[in-house]
């Protein structure tokens, strides 16, 4: 069967506009990663950079939350995001 690939974009748009949800939003830290694993690798290495970017900080012993400056960083991102999508159906319908 062939894994099917969601556009989180719509979520993360969505996220974005309500305060209530940005200031629970958190992100869990797995328990058992594994650094051969592709997907865990990557996970690192973005989570380390939203740390050193100040976009996150430990709420608790791994769980992150989104600082101010990083709630901001995810309302830019999704604007850019939105608009790449618009500018893509517009484009398709020409």
């Amino acid at each position: 069967m062939v894994k099917e690939k969601r556009d989180p974009s719509a979520l993360m748009e969505y996220m974005v506009e309500s305060e209530e949800a940005m200031q629970s939003f958190s992100v869990n830290k797995p328990p058992n990663i594994d650094m051969s694993r592709t997907e865990d690798r990557e996970f690192v290495q973005v989570l380390s950079f939203h740390l050193a970017a100040g976009f996150l900080y430990e709420a608790e012993p791994n769980v992150f939350k989104f600082t101010p400056k990083g709630i901001e960083h995810l309302r830019q991102t999704a604007r850019c995001s939105r608009e790449m999508r618009l500018e893509k159906e517009r484009m398709s319908r020409n």
